[in-house]
């Protein structure tokens, strides 16, 4: 069974939100150029997933590097040495999750930032197509 990390699930609820949001506020406002501003919104916002896969590789790194021998850095996170007390197959496994976990939140940020580039771009045009002329419902 796969286990989703909660840094999955937070970045596809807020992507979503940003994107249902733009969309509903452009309606609201009877402005489509709000959904330009969501398209921003989730650029900046798949750059906070981007850190995290960041922090994830820095950790997969000195992983690697206690299972190599080397010590641990003095200054390295305390998650990271109680993980060089403990057996290779807790840290293999460990190695093995973080790396799932990069490579999905690395595609889950291209994608965020794709689409939120795109709405960026072209955002009020792709309202405009699919719900025609600008209705202010105020």
């Amino acid at each position: 069974m796969k286990r989703i990390d909660i840094s999955e699930v937070a970045s596809l609820v807020g992507s979503l939100l940003i994107l249902i949001g733009s969309f509903y506020t452009a309606y609201r406002l009877g402005d489509p150029y709000a959904v330009r501003r969501g398209g921003a919104l989730l650029v900046i916002y798949s750059l906070l997933f981007a850190f995290r896969a960041h922090v994830l590789d820095e950790e997969r790194e000195a992983l690697e590097r206690t299972a190599n021998g080397v010590p641990v850095p003095v200054f390295a996170p305390p998650k990271v040495k109680f993980e060089v007390e403990v057996d290779e197959d807790f840290r293999h496994m460990r190695r093995s999750r973080v790396m799932l976990t990069l490579s999905r939140l690395f595609r889950v940020h291209l994608i965020m930032a794709g689409v939120g580039e795109v709405l960026h771009g072209f955002g009020d045009l792709i309202y405009i197509q699919l719900f025609g002329e600008i209705v202010t419902s105020h």
